[in-house]
């Protein structure tokens, strides 16, 4: 004969409130009647909404904010930073990125899940609000030196030479020439060229004498040798992989709405690199997501930035597709 014993329900701290929430009632086991009553009303409203198609669980896909969360990281901030700038705990950033580890007393165990599919909505609201800004960086962070580099380049295409730009900054022309070949700056030192840039990318520089025209002419001659683009050509001066795309001239029919190059749209969901409207580009991405593509094959397939697919499915108000292979890395 087998004896078995019921573990006795814990009764929670007299300082709660029993039954207003479920932490009670689920995470410290309390039997008490309030908690108990208000367990059964909260799973019998909860049956009720999923018979009528109204239950809301609070949770989202999570794949937005991972994706949102791997750009942050790129861009410089560490999964403590972001926390901060959403108010979030830094253990949210962290198991949305790389998953969680169990611990035993203290020492990671054989256990590691991965991250999670889906997350709480305000939790997912709080990290896509948080922006790349330099301001959110420690002047130490080493970032992407490409915003500043196609900042001097339009400056240099403006006729500002270097020796004037280092003026400018207080600075050895040394130093500005390893920036404009770095792959990396320093948060400190991309902020002062975005400021030097805000100072003088409507103006030109002036010259007293032939010997300075000739050198601000050899400037721009060599800004556009080595295939400098002007700043208004980027969508996103410091992310986006190559110039935006003019649109071509939009058609518009007898009512006024614009008319879908069906064969222009088609060739580019096939990968072909065509001019397409905005309408178009559009449709292609609705149908790309349609193929369950994620944002970044989405780019890949149209010929523009992963930004400029999320922007886009964004304002379609379409869901993120979830990416196995990138989970997988960032996993």
């Amino acid at each position: 004969m087998t004896n078995t014993t019921t573990r006795p329900r814990a009764v929670c701290p007299d300082d709660h409130e029993h039954g207003a929430t479920a932490l009670c009632y689920h995470t410290h086991r309390c039997g008490c009647t309030p908690c108990r009553e208000a367990g059964t009303a909260r799973e019998a409203l909860r049956r009720r909404q999923i018979a009528y198609g109204t239950y809301d669980s609070g949770y989202v896909p999570a794949d937005d904010a991972r994706q949102h969360a791997l750009m942050l990281q790129a861009f410089g901030m560490g999964p403590e930073t972001i926390a901060k700038h959403a108010g979030i705990n830094v253990h949210i950033v962290v198991t949305l990125l790389v998953g969680h580890t169990h611990y035993i007393n203290g020492v990671p165990g054989p256990r590691h899940h991965k991250p999670k599919k889906q997350m709480l909505r305000q939790n997912s609201e709080a990290i896509l609000s948080v922006r790349p800004t330099l301001d959110a960086l420690a002047p130490g962070t080493q970032i992407s030196a490409l915003g500043t580099r196609r900042r001097l380049d339009d400056l240099a295409l403006k006729g500002w030479s270097q020796r004037q730009l280092c003026d400018h900054l207080g600075m050895r022309s040394s130093a500005l020439s390893r920036v404009n070949v770095a792959t990396k700056v320093t948060a400190k030192m991309a902020r002062r060229i975005v400021a030097l840039h805000d100072e003088l990318w409507n103006q030109t520089p002036v010259h007293h004498t032939d010997a300075a025209r000739h050198g601000s002419a050899r400037t721009i001659l060599a800004a556009k040798r080595r295939g400098a683009v002007p700043a208004i050509a980027w969508d996103d001066i410091d992310n986006d992989e190559k110039p935006a795309k003019a649109d071509k001239p939009v058609k518009v029919d007898e009512d006024g709405n614009p008319v879908i190059d069906e064969i222009a749209v088609e060739l580019a969901c096939k990968g072909i690199d065509v001019s397409l409207t905005s309408t178009e580009r559009r449709v292609a991405v609705t149908r790309l997501h349609a193929m369950k593509l994620s944002d970044h094959a989405i780019a890949a397939r149209l010929h523009f930035d992963v930004q400029t697919s999320l922007r886009i499915r964004r304002e379609l108000k379409l869901p993120a597709n979830f990416d196995h292979h990138r989970e997988q890395v960032s996993a």
